[in-house]
């Protein structure tokens, strides 16, 4: 399943699950407990969590996990958290390196389009 130990694993666990309940013993907590997905699915579901925040309050508004998740996976995020995942580091520290790989993807957006925009402003005057 992973490497990692039984409480690093009770850690993330509980920390996914942070916002649900306050209870020491929390339905969810238990839930999940007994489920042992695997980390990577937890940690990916907490920065999915993160990224909802982050967008709603840049959008200044509740976007909603669904629309969260949806937006994780069709703006790269998702390809962006595999790339950079490593069992053992906290979830703060790859959501971060995501983030990061994700500036640097789309700054490489930014350079292809602006040359693409200047190849075709050069044909544009070339053809006239």
């Amino acid at each position: 399943m992973s490497h990692i130990s039984k409480e690093q694993y009770l850690d993330l666990l509980y920390s996914c699950a942070d916002n649900s309940c306050d209870k020491p013993y929390c339905f969810f907590k238990m839930f999940l407990e007994k489920m042992h997905p695997h980390p990577r699915i937890l940690c990916q579901f907490k920065c999915i969590e993160i990224f909802k925040w982050e967008r709603s309050k840049k959008e200044d508004t509740d976007i909603g996990s669904t629309q969260a998740a949806i937006t994780w996976c069709e703006e790269g995020w998702a390809s962006a958290f595999n790339e950079v995942y490593e069992e053992g580091q906290s979830i703060r520290e790859i959501y971060n390196r995501t983030q990061t790989l994700m500036g640097l993807q789309n700054q490489k957006l930014a350079n292809v389009s602006s040359q693409i925009s200047q190849i075709s402003t050069s044909v544009t005057s070339v053809v006239k």
